[in-house]
């Protein structure tokens, strides 16, 4: 196949000694010439005034970059099904701040747990303990829309990024809030894990 000039400056840039994996991400501001219509050139990345990452799986030493030039991670955690873990909530959390952006909790699929008095009990728990820690939460529903409207307020004038557990809900909240049907994928049984059916980034125009 022909290889567009935009792939030649990707491969470029992955070449420089850096010890990021994806050297061009979903917000990322640049100074690009176009060419053609489906062609051009990226001459170079603008400094970014935030930054989510995490630790390559594969390589420890090398950052996977997420987003940049974000201004608020909703660390979404579900009720149920996907179990609620402090321990990654707490990653999440420093991850966040530390890339200058403002962490929201937000615990979805919170109509499942009224018939489950354990995990009732631990979200009323975590959501006192973060509230404490001057931590924003809210608790939502996808399936029933509760809370989504406060969701939508705390979205309106931001560029936001929703993060957290594959089978937390992210796409049926990002579905929610735009109108879009974006495919979502049961958690597996066996496991009570998503299915990592959302497997890329991208900016979604919010419609409010």
């Amino acid at each position: 196949r022909k290889i567009t000039q935009i792939e030649i400056e990707l491969a470029a840039l992955k070449k420089e000694k850096t010890q990021e994996k994806n050297p061009i991400i979903v917000g990322d501001e640049v100074y690009f010439e176009p060419l053609h219509q489906t062609e051009g050139i990226i001459l170079s990345i603008l400094p970014r005034r935030s930054l989510l990452s995490r630790q390559d799986n594969l390589h420890r030493i090398k950052k996977h970059l997420i987003a940049a030039n974000v201004d608020q991670v909703f660390i979404t955690q579900s009720c149920v099904l996907t179990a609620l873990k402090p321990a990654i909530i707490d990653r999440y959390l420093i991850a966040a701040q530390k890339g200058q952006m403002t962490p929201i909790l937000v615990f979805n699929k919170i109509d499942l747990v009224q018939n489950c008095p354990e995990e009732k009990k631990l979200l009323h728990e975590l959501e006192a303990m973060y509230r404490a820690l001057d931590v924003k939460v809210i608790s939502v529903s996808a399936n029933t829309a509760e809370g989504l409207e406060e969701l939508k307020r705390k979205m309106q004038g931001k560029i936001s990024v929703f993060s957290g557990q594959s089978g937390t809900g992210k796409t049926s909240l990002i579905n929610a809030m735009t109108g879009l049907e974006r495919l979502t994928g049961a958690a597996i049984s066996a496991t009570n894990k998503g299915a990592h059916t959302t497997s890329s980034a991208s900016l979604i125009e919010l419609p409010f």
